[in-house]
């Protein structure tokens, strides 16, 4: 009867510590910031929680690109406990609708890998039309005049920094300094190479413009020169 009790006992205590796992439970697994504007940081903090009877520990935090930056404020969570996961976007250089992924790999065994997921539509305050100049063939030593549109789309003047051109055969006229929402403005782009221009004229326009952030847009311009 006493060896039946202590076997009992051991089978008792083994399942019970086989139950002892880690668990990962988190309230919302989405962030969708909605409408922002190219160049726009956004923030979000995920709170995980551990809903099991031994340690959780957070292994290693993982984003689908460098735009995104993650990081938990404590890589180990006790028993009914909890930590952050801060994830920062830079939606620099993006357009239109954007998702990313962070991944949270730790030792969960029924979820080792908790993946998050953050959604924008990101919207260019500026609107620059077009975004590219393919002129094809031009003459050497003869004026070439093309015209690039700009658009406020915010909700607040823009400053228009500075504009300049990569190339000496490519100079602009009719910058404006400031547009207010919704206003448009017409500048005008002057290709002019000289005989001495290499057979390829390849440039860009940069624009660097300040509304609710500052943005440096490049327009390629690319033409064949013929002499």
């Amino acid at each position: 009867m006493r060896l039946i009790f202590i076997g009992l006992t051991l089978l008792f205590c083994g399942a019970t510590t086989s139950f002892a796992l880690p668990q990962l439970v988190v309230d919302s697994s989405l962030i969708d910031w909605g409408n922002i504007y190219s160049g726009e940081k956004r923030e979000h903090r995920f709170v995980l929680k551990n809903d099991g009877d031994t340690p959780l520990v957070i292994q290693q935090v993982k984003s689908s690109c460098g735009c995104t930056a993650a990081m938990v404020s404590s890589k180990t969570i006790l028993p009914a406990g909890q930590t952050e996961l801060r994830v920062r976007f830079n939606s620099k250089n993006f357009r239109g609708r954007v998702t990313k992924k962070v991944t949270v790999v730790s030792n969960d065994p029924q979820q080792p890998k908790k993946h998050f997921t953050l959604q924008a539509h990101v919207i260019s305050e500026l609107l620059v039309t077009p975004s590219r100049l393919s002129l094809g063939a031009i003459a050497a030593d003869n004026d070439i005049e093309k015209t690039v549109t700009f658009v406020n789309r915010s909700d607040v003047s823009i400053a228009i920094k500075a504009v300049r051109s990569t190339s000496r055969y490519i100079t602009l006229s009719n910058v404006p300094d400031l547009l207010q929402p919704g206003q448009e403005a017409i500048v005008t782009v002057t290709i002019r190479p000289t005989s001495s221009a290499k057979a390829v004229l390849n440039g860009y326009l940069l624009i660097d413009a300040q509304g609710h952030v500052r943005n440096q847009l490049r327009i390629p311009v690319l033409a064949k020169v013929v002499r």
